[in-house]
């Protein structure tokens, strides 16, 4: 996966040099899941991370795996592929735990990183997650939606909790050797303000709803995607001097199920 941020502080000053930054952030996750009986599922993802940060008073770049996140999901209700039926749907809830395991403390010249650069949170946090299928014929709709608890690290940093939610059309083609599911929709996610020992964090949280287009291939236990989101509003919370924006997202994902 692979987003890019442009900011930008623009002081008006004769004493201050404005400030200008293209962060570009690409993420690589190995991603496991395991049916536990015909209810529950369980979901490993390892995250590798390459963060790149070019800006005219600071550049530098980072790589290293991230926090795993390891989540159980319970089927509810999974009607599968009755041709008996005219409506077939599914609906999943899961919980998990996303674990400290990514460096949190990256310096550049003795200095720390800004937070959103670091590889890990320092943090346990936890996930809420559900996911919803209905499908008529080969036609369906999908939507899924998370919410992240995070809580304080060791330095009394917190991110603060973030939700996202979508929802997609879809087409399956499908033969004994291939599955072809194109698809499109929409994307919203949310931050709160992040806080360090309690003091709320200028130019930290907001709101995206980004365009989805993609396709995904599945071949037997395999499956790969390409996706892309473009984003059609951006309110991140800044203050008078700084500006945040967004710049399009680009996905590639592999996934083999056990």
């Amino acid at each position: 996966n692979m987003a890019q941020f442009d900011a930008a502080i623009i002081y008006d000053s004769e004493f201050f040099e404005d400030e200008y930054s293209s962060d570009t952030f690409q993420r690589f996750d190995l991603i496991g899941k395991f049916n536990l009986g015909r209810k529950l599922q369980l979901n490993i993802m390892l995250p590798y991370l390459v963060n790149n940060m070019d800006g005219n008073l600071q550049k530098v770049n980072f790589n290293g795996i991230g926090d795993p996140l390891v989540q159980l999901f319970y089927n509810v209700v999974n009607t599968g592929i009755d041709p008996a039926r005219a409506l077939n749907h599914s609906f999943l809830i899961g919980a998990g735990i996303k674990l400290p395991f990514g460096s949190n403390n990256q310096r550049d010249n003795e200095e720390l990183i800004n937070r959103n650069f670091q590889l890990g949170s320092g943090s346990i946090d936890y996930q809420l997650s559900t996911m919803y299928t209905l499908r008529f014929g080969n036609y369906g709709i999908a939507s899924e939606a998370g919410y992240r608890i995070n809580t304080e690290n060791s330095d009394g940093y917190d991110f603060s909790n973030q939700s996202n939610i979508s929802l997609n059309l879809f087409f399956l083609r499908e033969s004994p050797q291939i599955g072809l599911l194109p698809y499109g929709g929409l994307y919203f996610e949310y931050a709160d303000s992040h806080t360090d020992n309690g003091i709320i964090q200028v130019n930290t949280g907001g709101n995206a709803l980004l365009a989805n287009l993609g396709l995904q291939i599945y071949l037997q236990k395999i499956t790969m995607s390409v996706a892309t989101q473009v984003p059609i509003s951006q309110s991140y919370n800044s203050d008078q001097l700084a500006s945040i924006e967004s710049g399009s997202r680009l996905s590639l994902d592999m996934l083999y199920q056990f």
